[in-house]
């Protein structure tokens, strides 16, 4: 089965869920999984068998609370903050910013709305790689060292059938719980330290930025067509880029066309998508002084007490091979 089901999507052994509604503005919920050893672990398309996974009987890996979330939102707003699966965009198998490639992600996000504008505040937090990856002591810890990736989203419908989007992100490993800066939505994140190769992370405030264009148009009814496009590492004249001043702008497509039908009782959706990925995209190559820190890499994740550790791209994890 695991040539058809991804891990994220198997079922568990044990789910024990609670949701709670607050009047008509919000709700919460919380599940608690006990996954099996068959379930966290990795597939990795060769042939065998995953009857090894029983060999250490009934012994389940219990995640905690894998999947808990607080929402709250109106007519023209929403706010939540979870530990769930996420995605923004209009992408089918994934998107270059944010894409669901993990169990779940834990996120903060503010969402206001329109029939004309959109805006979205989206940070998300993942472990360090480097400190934290494969360590007990490290295990969701919040106040050491980890990896923050602020959104700013803004999407804009110029007519019916037009739509456009500029998102701008960062990968940032900071040494605190939290960045406040993060929380303005005029701040822009260009202004953090991009390139720079040999430097001290300490200060908290390195970066790995990109922006993201996305276009959508409605062709004729039950037709649309979807475009994102991204450049990772963008350098302004006079930056520097990378030790020997030449590492190149890193870019990335996606393209899809999607036709949706209402068929009495049915709902049917076919969709064609591919993409291109230039090599840097994603990658960052800074160093400090213990080496490479691919922490501000888009190669992302978490740590899984007992179980295999979650770690994939936090974009379009099927338009790189690295």
């Amino acid at each position: 089965m695991d040539y058809l089901f991804p891990k994220k999507d198997r079922l568990n052994l044990l789910d024990f869920s609670f949701k709670m509604n607050f009047a008509d503005v919000g709700y919460g919920f919380v599940n608690y999984l006990a996954l099996s050893p068959m379930h966290l672990n990795q597939y990795d398309k060769t042939w065998g068998t995953n009857v090894d996974a029983l060999k250490d009987g009934l012994e389940m890996v219990h995640e905690g609370v894998l999947d808990a979330g607080i929402l709250f939102g109106n007519k023209w707003m929403n706010f939540s903050v979870a530990s769930t699966g996420q995605s923004l965009g209009y992408g089918k198998n994934g998107n270059l910013g944010i894409s669901d490639n993990f169990m779940r992600q834990q996120y903060m996000r503010f969402h206001t709305f329109s029939r004309y504008f959109d805006y979205t505040l989206n940070i998300t937090r993942y472990n360090s790689l480097v400190e934290n990856q494969s360590s007990a002591e490290g295990f969701q810890n919040f106040n050491g060292k980890q990896q923050m990736f602020p959104v700013h989203r803004f999407e804009v419908k110029l007519f019916d059938k037009l739509q456009f989007v500029f998102q701008e992100q960062t990968m940032m490993y900071i040494d605190n719980a939290f960045d406040i800066r993060l929380l303005n939505p005029f701040i822009v994140f260009h202004g953090f330290n991009n390139y720079g190769d040999g430097i001290n992370v300490s200060n908290g405030d390195q970066a790995n930025n990109s922006i993201i264009l996305e276009l959508g148009y409605t062709v004729i009814p039950h037709l649309r067509i979807n475009g994102q496009f991204i450049i990772d590492q963008i350098t302004l004249p006079g930056e520097i880029r990378g030790e020997d001043d030449t590492r190149p702008n890193a870019f990335g497509a996606l393209l899809n066309v999607e036709s949706s039908w209402i068929l009495e009782k049915y709902f049917l959706n076919a969709w064609l998508e591919t993409s291109y990925m230039s090599p840097y995209v994603y990658l960052n190559n800074k160093l400090d002084e213990s080496g490479q820190n691919y922490n501000f890499d888009y190669i992302v994740g978490y740590d899984i007490w007992g179980g295999n550790d979650d770690i994939n791209y936090t974009g379009y994890k099927y338009g790189l091979i690295q």
